[in-house]
C-alpha cells in the first residue's frame, strides 16, 4: 500500500480495513512519507488485524521495494509509473483531481483497475476489488503485461537522444 509522500485522506487505515474485510492472508506492506499519515494510528490498527503489516516509513528505494510487491494498493501520482515500469498490477487508488485522466489512461490501457476517488471510495469496495484480482491469476497476469508496456524505463535515455538529435541538426 503506498500513496503518496503523504496520506491526507487516511486511505491507508482504509485499505488496512478493506484487507481485513477479505480477509488477507499474506504479509501486507505499507510505504508511508514521513510527514504524511497518523504513523502511531497506522501501527495500532495494524496491530490488531491477524496478518502480518509492516509499516515503512520514509523508505529510499521505492522502485527496489516494489519489485518485491506482488500487488499494490496505490495512488496515481509518481509512484504508478514506478509500478508499471516494474509490471506491478495495481488498484488505484485517486487521491487528487490531477490524477484522474492518468488513472482513465492506464485503466484503459488494463494496467491498473481503478478502486475509486478518495472522496468517495469505501473499504467494501476497495475489498471488492482486491478480491476480485488475488482469485483471477489471469488477470493479474494481464495487468503487469499491460503496466509493462507503458512504462518501460527508458524515458530518460530518449530525451537525451531527443535534445542530442536537435543539437546535432
Amino acid at each position: 500500500v503506498s500513496l503518496g509522500a503523504s496520506d491526507p485522506h487516511d486511505l491507508a487505515s482504509l485499505a488496512l480495513n478493506a484487507l481485513a474485510e477479505v480477509n488477507a492472508q499474506a504479509s501486507v506492506d505499507i510505504v508511508l512519507g514521513k510527514a504524511g499519515g497518523n504513523h502511531a494510528a497506522l501501527r495500532e490498527r495494524a496491530a490488531a488485524l491477524p496478518f502480518e503489516v509492516h509499516l515503512h516509513v520514509g523508505i529510499e528505494n521505492m522502485a527496489g521495494f516494489l519489485a518485491a510487491t506482488d500487488l499494490s494498493i496505490g495512488a496515481v501520482g509518481t509512484t504508478a509509473w514506478e509500478r508499471c515500469c516494474l509490471a506491478l498490477p495495481t488498484i488505484a487508488l485517486i487521491t487528487a483531481e490531477n490524477q484522474v485522466r492518468a488513472a482513465e489512461a492506464l485503466e484503459s490501457n488494463g494496467a491498473v483497475l481503478i478502486a475509486g476517488r478518495h472522496d468517495d471510495i469505501s473499504a467494501s469496495r476497495l475489498a471488492s476489488a482486491i478480491a476480485a484480482l488475488v482469485h483471477d491469476p489471469n488477470r493479474l497476469s494481464s495487468m503487469s503485461r499491460e503496466a509493462a508496456m507503458v512504462c518501460d524505463g527508458r524515458g530518460t535515455s530518449r530525451v537525451i537522444d531527443t535534445i542530442a538529435h536537435h543539437y546535432n541538426e
